[in-house]
């Protein structure tokens, strides 16, 4: 009976070990992916990895039809980064209570791709191409700039970060401002039921559910630095003219980073062309679609510009983002994405995460409406859990071990 009990006892103990749910802090070896866009139809490239896309981080996103259409046009199961992922470890990660862990600092890591990628946006006829060289980072607060939470929510509440870069069930609870699990802002408006109601045309969703005790979480920054090949954004100014607006510089995205994070670029003068010429390209493997190959005819340039986020902490529950609204040339802005997180643990113990995080967009040279951005993060990959599940079975080895000497 008692070696029975002993056995017993050391194989309950290999499952709290298996689940990282012991009091007791833990360190084990975890990888993932992540990926990021400014916009449903800008997925950022990460190292121009076309060729490894993120083909399980899939979501659902629509756009507002062409002018007279009655409804909105919506796509399900899209990839949403077939861009690339920006990889994360392997790093040794600590655990905590509940299964909860903190994150070492550059566990996402994306070195500059060495070149420029010229990335086709499909589906806006006003940005034709983004051109990057961007390097990915996170978590990680310096030397990055880190903006103080949005004054413009309410002049009333603090305006620091809590408890930045850690992971929990019930995280909600010790984040700024923050007063349930489930949320629905707009900005400059905490209470809002339609985009309408913000300072500009837009509002974000986050479900968990009813519990409004548990949605697994976090906060974390996702550093974007544009790299030393000059990355621009092209904009359509007027019928045939483009301007090409440069990105410098680097900054903790707004996405994931906190409740109701800033995060404001500013957009350098740009050189605008009467004309230009486009070329086929690919981007994930499909297409194909065109960038624009040959510009001629200066045409001056356009005036410095501002881009306004405004993003929300990383969630396995689901968030919902929309922006609507109409650039100054009269083209479709906006759109609205759909993503779920989850925690799982499959048949063979694999714990696996996803996690999702929201922010919205305004820029100048778009005019007065809202975009919607996000980023995806899933851990641990296939096989992450190798080394926790070696100590399992080290446990369980120990209590047959045990059990046999005993006898």
């Amino acid at each position: 009976m008692r070696i029975k009990r002993s056995l017993a006892l050391l194989t309950s103990l290999a499952a709290i070990l298996l689940f990282a749910t012991v009091s007791n802090a833990q360190t084990f070896s975890m990888t993932g992916k992540a990926g990021t866009g400014s916009g449903i139809f800008i997925k950022l490239p990460a190292g121009g990895a076309f060729a490894t896309p993120c083909s399980e981080i899939t979501g659902s996103q629509g756009f507002l039809p062409p002018p007279g259409s009655p409804t909105n046009i919506t796509m399900t199961g899209v990839v949403l980064n077939p861009g690339g992922c920006i990889p994360g470890g392997p790093a040794n990660v600590t655990t905590t209570g509940g299964g909860g862990f903190a994150f070492s600092t550059n566990f996402f890591s994306q070195p500059f791709p060495g070149a420029i990628i010229n990335v086709p946006v499909p589906g806006n006829a006003g940005i034709p191409q983004l051109a990057t060289s961007f390097m990915f980072a996170g978590p990680n607060v310096g030397p990055a700039p880190i903006e103080p939470i949005s004054p413009v929510l309410t002049t009333s509440l603090p305006t620091n970060y809590a408890n930045f870069g850690n992971f929990k069930a019930g995280a909600w609870m010790t984040q700024t401002n923050r007063a349930s699990s489930n949320f629905t802002v707009c900005p400059g408006n905490l209470v809002c039921t339609k985009p309408s109601q913000g300072s500009f045309p837009a509002i974000v969703k986050n479900s968990v559910g009813t519990d409004n005790t548990g949605g697994f979480g976090g906060t974390m920054g996702l550093v974007l630095t544009t790299g030393p090949n000059t990355s621009s954004v092209s904009q359509l100014v007027g019928p045939g003219i483009v301007a090409f607006f440069p990105l410098a510089g680097m900054g903790s995205r707004a996405a994931g980073r906190g409740y109701g994070a800033m995060d404001t670029d500013s957009l350098m003068a740009a050189p605008v062309w009467a004309m230009y010429t486009l070329t086929p390209s690919a981007m994930g493997g499909t297409g194909p679609f065109s960038v624009i190959g040959m510009v001629t005819t200066p045409a001056g340039t356009f005036p410095m510009g501002t881009n306004n986020n405004t993003g929300w902490p990383w969630t396995t529950g689901t968030i919902t983002v929309r922006g609507t609204g109409m650039s100054p040339g009269g083209m479709t802005a906006g759109g609205t994405w759909r993503v779920a997180g989850f925690d799982t643990t499959d048949t063979m113990g694999q714990r696996n995460i996803q996690m999702v995080a929201g922010h919205f967009a305004q820029s100048t040279i778009q005019g007065p409406n809202g975009t919607p951005n996000y980023s995806v993060m899933r851990l641990p990959e296939p096989g992450a859990a190798l080394q926790l599940l070696a100590g399992v079975f080290g446990v369980l080895g120990l209590g047959i071990w045990r059990a046999r000497k005993a006898r």
